[in-house]
């Protein structure tokens, strides 16, 4: 008799086109994650998604065709796009799709004409968590001075996974030498971030069964960073080996971008963009690593901040984040000055004229005594170097680009950006 029971718990029946058929296995595993066995796509219409379910994931067999496969939740229809970095027999949509608790038209359905094989819909039920927490503390947002290299301000695990279960086991540490960025490829459109972070690591140890989130830091559109995998009082989170870049995760630390950087016309937002760039120079200012240069990882050279498709194929960091990168690299540098021991003061008489300039420049100074110059390409290759003041200073031989000139004074260094055109 409990065998039975236990068959009628697993097997949910359903209104489909009209007719009550038995069209998918839903186990639940615990309080926060279930899983929906669906034996035939091709048969599924339409189902209600349980009360206190959040967000979902798609997973579908390796090598099945993605061609006008679309999910549909309430009056939302989107594309389902493969994921190539999957480690397993699966490829899962790289995309949580969320589901508003208060929404009454909680139905969902899938298109997929070439469907032919059994795939899984992975249900996670984050419990809610009070955004106010947040606001009330003011916590995440970074209003430090442009040339501030501080720690930025962050949400900490121990407020954004209440209510949680926590690590299982101790993480192990890594020397970095390379940031990784990623998107989360999730919504565009959702303000409840806290809600979003709690979901991905339902999301990454639930689903993936990894033992943490896999990101070292998460940025949501507003700004705000929070830490990610956590360093448990081993370490701290900056150097935890985090599980985020194709299984090669030694000597990296792993940024996320919430959002969706593959839709077309959408980019990071300026908020986004700014703590970043301090998060990212205030690591590189710690490790005395040059954001423009490159290290050897895993055999092979990869720039010291790097995008996620640098390691394997895969569309993250999405396409509008990636041909950022290069600006990233360079506007890393305005946080503080990460090439030089010592820097000037921000009001330091050095103008750099003409600038952008096609074939030379010259350098107006009144007071400081210039010693030497060295230019970098935007990939941290020194270029040209100049032991001795000039009055016009040529670049006519280089192609046209971002560059970055280090001015070296009796006081000090400054890092001014130059553009050829």
């Amino acid at each position: 008799m409990k065998t039975w029971l236990f068959f009628i718990h697993l097997f949910l029946s359903f209104s489909v086109l009209g007719q009550n058929l038995t069209i998918t296995e839903r186990e639940i595993r615990n309080e926060f994650f279930a899983i929906r066995k669906i034996q035939n796509p091709q048969s599924v219409k339409e189902w209600k998604i349980p009360q206190g379910v959040s967000s979902l994931v798609v997973r579908i067999p390796k090598n099945q065709d993605f061609t006008n496969s679309y999910l549909t939740i309430g009056n939302e229809k989107i594309l389902l796009v493969e994921d190539h970095d999957s480690a397993n027999d699966f490829s899962k949509v790289s995309q949580l799709f969320f589901v508003s608790p208060t929404d009454p038209d909680r139905r969902l359905s899938l298109l997929a004409d070439n469907w032919n094989n059994p795939i899984e819909i992975h249900e996670f039920s984050a419990p809610p968590f009070s955004q106010n927490v947040i606001a009330d503390q003011n916590l995440g947002k970074n209003t430090a001075r442009t040339e501030d290299c501080d720690f930025p301000n962050t949400i900490k695990q121990s407020t954004w996974r209440t209510g949680l279960k926590p690590p299982a086991e101790l993480p192990s540490s890594t020397q970095v030498r390379h940031v990784i960025v990623h998107h989360a490829a999730g919504s565009n459109s959702a303000t409840d971030y806290i809600s979003v972070i709690r979901n991905i690591y339902l999301l990454h140890t639930e689903s993936n069964g990894w033992n943490d989130v896999g990101y070292n830091f998460l940025i949501a559109q507003d700004g705000t960073i929070f830490e990610g995998r956590d360093g448990q009082n081993v370490t701290t989170t900056d150097n935890v080996t985090g599980a985020h870049f194709c299984g090669k995760n030694q000597n990296t630390m792993g940024i996320c971008l919430l959002g969706n950087y593959e839709t077309a016309g959408v980019k990071p937002t300026e908020a986004t963009l700014q703590s970043l760039g301090k998060l990212i120079a205030w690591k590189l200012k710690k490790e005395n690593l040059n954001p423009l240069g490159e290290n050897t990882h895993s055999g092979g050279a990869l720039k010291t901040i790097s995008g996620h498709r640098d390691g394997c194929s895969t569309d993250c960091p999405g396409t509008n984040t990636y041909a950022l990168l290069s600006q990233i690299r360079t506007e890393t540098l305005r946080y503080c000055t990460i090439l030089a021991n010592e820097s000037l003061e921000e009001n330091t008489p050095i103008i750099l004229y003409p600038n952008p300039t096609r074939n030379t420049f010259s350098l107006k100074n009144n007071i400081l005594q210039i010693q030497n110059l060295e230019l970098y390409d935007a990939c941290g290759r020194k270029m040209k170097v100049w032991e001795k003041p000039q009055a016009i200073y040529s670049v006519s031989e280089l192609p046209k680009g971002i560059y970055l000139l280090r001015i070296q004074t009796e006081k000090g260094e400054k890092i001014e950006k130059l553009l050829v055109e």
